[in-house]
């Protein structure tokens, strides 16, 4: 957990961030079930990776984090772009801030916890209705079950006759 304090046009803002660092001083972001973030302050560099599977969704997550990041004047539009890793995509950001007291790392870092925040109640809703549906499978409820027995009888059920089926209408051709 690290603070970070940004002026914005409110004001001031601290927040605090659930980040992990590197051995190569790298910050790791790895709230989001999708993918990671990683913030590269050496090389100014934003890349967010795949979590171990790459899913139909991952690209639409990335896409749509560096373009509030790109919106937000954080990274140089030009510089997004795929990387070197599969799945990956990376972006640049500024190294220097115009404004007075402003640290792009810290800009970039609270942009990129914003975008969490925001994608949050996402997740959370998906995970809540992947747990219902999974809890109406294995435990439905006595409406949407049977017992033993309840089924009627009727003496032919299904589509294939006990002594099978004709000669001619083995391949149901018709003329």
């Amino acid at each position: 957990m690290i603070k970070i304090t940004v002026n914005t046009a409110e004001g001031v803002v601290t927040k605090e961030v659930n980040i992990s660092t590197t051995l190569g001083g790298d910050y790791f972001l790895k709230e989001h079930p999708e993918i990671d973030i990683i913030v590269m302050p050496k090389r100014n560099k934003i890349l967010a990776l795949p979590k171990s599977d790459y899913t139909e969704y991952t690209y639409k997550i990335q896409s749509k984090l560096f373009e509030l990041l790109k919106r937000s004047g954080v990274v140089l539009p030009e510089s997004v772009k795929g990387s070197n890793v599969f799945g990956g995509l990376e972006g640049i950001y500024h190294k220097n801030s115009i404004k007075e007291k402003q640290d792009p790392l810290q800009v970039a870092i609270y942009m990129i916890s914003e975008f969490l925040d925001q994608e949050r109640p996402k997740h959370v809703y998906a995970a809540e209705y992947e747990k219902a549906f999974h809890d109406a499978l294995t435990n439905p409820s006595s409406v949407e079950s049977t017992e033993l027995g309840e089924v009627p009888q009727e003496e032919f059920k299904g589509s294939i006759p006990k002594s099978g089926f004709p000669n001619k209408a083995i391949y149901r051709y018709t003329y």
